[in-house]
């Protein structure tokens, strides 16, 4: 190395950082050897793993292993390429302590991004195999909370190996922490609330449900806010804490539907047409599809007409659904009256009673 580092005309007893000249060459070759093999290595092992990353059939692991590879840095690479090139140096204890922070940050900086990857694959994974909507619901918060763990983690890990003292930095967080929870702390019952809907999974994305007054379906939740389209078209927002606190209905989860409904007819209508009336109105029900009857009698009389009260359940739970059976029970009731010629009394026909 000195004789080519003398054809070259270079000065080999040049000191640099407390390292000679041929040193710090012998060492950069080391070094971008070193990084280019690790950067064929990462490229090869990707190209191999993504090729099967795909299948359902092969074990997490081969999975993890593509998205770990992908998400690979560079600068990581670099580091170690540095570590391997260092070995190979007798720097200054100022030099070489430089070096080694950097690489800590690197290293520090790659093993969290490794770790968040790994969350968010197994929570991927998770996903997949159970119900969409709920890991939908929950999906956001537990990956907000564990990447900030995790991060949380690896800053004090390299603040250690960077021999700063941890448990002065621990003290000085717990009293601002205090100080910073005050401030926010609406912010905070927000995160708490959406870790309790998460958990709890009192609705889903997906879920048509009413708080208080507002009637939407669930869009999202969030780690401060939950969002629903309504049914005229606009975004309703609510915060996490205020879902909690209200009452909600949910109509995503009914197992069925029953409707309840009053008709009236005159008091002209003859006799045996009151007595086959509620015969008639259960075949009509009976008649839709996943529609079950339950009653149809004569609830009360009134100064003005014969009141019937029908009781009818949809085993479809869906809204347009019940909507679509209604209109067909009123339209075949209209046919029934007419063609029996049962007069249903309206402000027109209702003389003003008279009492004597």
């Amino acid at each position: 190395m000195n004789k080519l580092l003398a054809s070259l005309n270079l000065d080999t007893e040049y000191v640099f950082l407390g390292a000679p000249i041929a040193d710090w060459i012998y060492a950069s070759v080391i070094g971008v050897g070193t990084f280019m093999l690790l950067m064929f290595l990462r490229r090869l092992m990707y190209r191999r793993v993504y090729r099967y990353s795909h299948s359902a059939d092969l074990p997490r692991g081969i999975r993890l292993l593509s998205m770990l590879a992908a998400r690979t840095q560079v600068a990581t690479l670099f580091a170690l390429s540095i570590v391997v090139a260092s070995k190979y140096l007798d720097l200054t204890h100022h030099a070489e302590k430089l070096t080694t922070g950097l690489i800590i940050i690197l290293v520090g900086w790659q093993v969290g991004i490794w770790l968040s990857t790994a969350v968010r694959f197994y929570l991927a994974e998770n996903q997949a195999q159970s119900n969409s909507a709920t890991s939908a619901t929950s999906m956001s918060v537990v990956e907000f909370v564990a990447r900030g763990l995790i991060w949380f983690v690896v800053i004090l890990a390299v603040l250690d190996n960077l021999g700063v003292n941890i448990s002065t930095a621990l003290t000085g967080l717990g009293i601002g922490g205090v100080a910073v929870a005050l401030a926010v702390q609406n912010i905070l019952g927000d995160l708490f609330a959406s870790l309790s809907i998460a958990m709890d999974k009192p609705f889903l994305v997906g879920d048509s449900i009413v708080v208080d007054n507002l009637t939407g379906t669930v869009e999202s939740v969030g780690v401060k806010s939950t969002r629903l389209r309504s049914n005229t078209g606009e975004q309703i927002i609510l915060s996490n804490a205020d879902m909690l606190k209200a009452r909600v209905r949910n109509w995503g989860r009914v197992g069925y539907r029953r409707r309840i409904f009053v008709f009236r007819v005159a008091y002209a209508t003859p006799l045996e047409h009151l007595r086959e009336l509620p015969a008639l109105v259960e075949a009509l029900v009976q008649r839709e599809p996943q529609t079950r009857f339950e009653r149809c009698s004569i609830r009360n009389l009134t100064e003005v007409a014969i009141e019937f009260e029908v009781s009818f359940v949809s085993e479809d739970a869906s809204f347009e659904q019940l909507i679509a059976t209604e209109q067909s029970i009123y339209l075949g009731l209209l046919q029934i009256l007419a063609e029996r010629s049962i007069e249903i009394p309206t402000a027109t026909t209702i003389a003003i009673p008279t009492r004597t």
